[in-house]
């Protein structure tokens, strides 16, 4: 079974003023997904679809973090075993300059040997719901910089502290 993303919210401004919000995907997404927010799910008044940024988007769509509390009921389970099930409801929050998460380098697309550069940055990408690392803060509408190497777990899985630099939309 494939590992799968740890994010930690270490400093989120969402997470004390309630912009939080509830979404579904139609397939399975792991914790740290970054996403933008689409139409309510027929039937519901709060649960909204999960999008997928896409290049006619990077530039003006705000994104969200998917950061879900981790409750598995099954013993010998770790943090590297949750992932959001397709078609439930998952946690969203959005982002503020300023904000710090960790997030497992799984949850990165590094540019070299898998591992995220400190001082380079996370920005979205086309068709994914993956950070992309970067050597420059890009011109989409979210970039974060890789801050610090840290772990994560009590596997000590490697991650990187991300401060969110922008999110929303290029002016």
């Amino acid at each position: 079974m494939a590992d799968h993303v740890i994010v930690e919210l270490r400093k989120i401004q969402a997470s004390y003023n309630g912009n939080i919000e509830s979404v579904q995907h139609t397939a399975d997404m792991d914790n740290g997904s970054i996403i933008n927010l689409g139409d309510l799910i027929t039937g519901e008044t709060e649960l909204r679809a999960v999008g997928t940024p896409a290049t006619a988007t990077l530039a003006t769509e705000p994104v969200l973090l998917v950061a879900s509390p981790e409750v598995n009921y099954e013993t010998g389970k770790s943090l590297k075993d949750f992932y959001n099930v397709a078609d439930k409801p998952a946690r969203a929050y959005w982002l503020t300059p300023g904000d710090v998460f960790a997030i497992n380098y799984g949850g990165i697309t590094c540019l070299a040997n898998n591992i995220p550069v400190l001082g380079n940055y996370v920005i979205q990408a086309n068709n994914s719901l993956k950070l992309t690392e970067s050597a420059t803060i890009g011109a989409t509408s979210f970039s974060g910089k890789i801050i610090g190497l840290t772990t994560l777990g009590y596997a000590g899985v490697g991650a990187a502290i991300i401060q969110v630099v922008k999110s929303g939309a290029v002016s």
